[in-house]
């Protein structure tokens, strides 16, 4: 997809409390939104 760019973002235990977080999202410029692919949140 030309117009889009994936991207990922890891939250360490130590940055959220206690859970690491990992968002994988892509921004869309046609749409002009960032849209949520995935959301991981581990103990």
């Amino acid at each position: 997809m030309p117009d889009s760019d994936l991207q990922v973002v890891d939250l360490l235990p130590e940055e959220t409390g206690g859970r690491g977080i990992s968002v994988v999202y892509r921004y869309d410029e046609e749409l002009e939104a960032v849209l949520i692919l995935w959301l991981v949140a581990g103990p």
